[in-house]
C-alpha cells in the first residue's frame, strides 16, 4: 500500500512539473534561424457548422420558453421550482399522515406506556421531519439568491 501511494504521489508531482503545453501553437526553426509559427486555420463560419451538423430546431413545447430566455436558465428555474414545491406538498400530506397516525395510536393505547411512547415518537418525528424541510426551504432560498434561480415565483 505504501509502495502504490509513493508511485501515485510520484507520478502526480512529475505530471504537475513536467506538462506538455498541448494547445500551444507549434512554432519551427528555420535553417536561417528565424522563428516560423504557422498561422491556425480559421475558425469554422456558423454556415459550415451547420452543414455538418444541421440545424437544430428545438421542440414545439420548448419554443415557448426558449423565445423569453435563449439560454434556458429560466426553464431550468421553473422546472426546480415545481419539482421542489411538489417535494413540499408530498411532505405536507405526509405530515398530515404521520400526526393522524400518531393521534390514533395514541387514543388506543389504553394507557399502555409503550404504546404511547411510540405514538408520541411518531408525533415528535413528523415535526422534526417539517422542521427539516422548512430549513432546506430556507437554504434553497437562500442559494437562489446565490445562483440567480428565482425558485417558487409565480405558486
Amino acid at each position: 500500500m505504501i509502495v502504490k501511494t509513493f508511485l501515485f504521489i510520484l507520478f502526480t508531482v512529475y505530471s504537475l512539473l513536467f506538462t506538455v503545453p498541448v494547445y500551444a501553437r507549434p512554432c519551427y526553426q528555420a535553417p536561417d534561424g528565424s522563428l516560423i509559427c504557422p498561422t491556425l486555420s480559421p475558425a469554422p463560419t456558423p454556415n459550415a457548422i451547420e452543414s455538418i451538423f444541421g440545424k437544430i430546431i428545438p421542440p414545439d413545447a420548448l419554443k415557448g420558453l426558449l423565445q423569453q430566455d435563449p439560454t434556458g436558465a429560466g426553464a431550468i428555474s421553473n422546472f426546480l421550482s415545481r419539482l421542489v414545491a411538489l417535494i413540499y406538498v408530498f411532505a405536507a400530506i405526509i405530515l398530515i399522515f404521520m400526526l393522524l397516525w400518531g393521534a390514533w395510536d395514541w387514543m388506543t393505547s389504553e394507557g399502555d406506556k409503550e404504546k404511547i411512547q411510540s405514538a408520541r415518537n411518531k408525533i415528535i418525528n413528523a415535526f422534526i421531519g417539517i422542521l427539516l424541510f422548512a430549513v432546506a426551504f430556507a437554504v434553497i432560498r437562500v442559494l437562489g439568491q446565490f445562483t440567480g434561480f428565482t425558485f417558487f415565483v409565480g405558486q
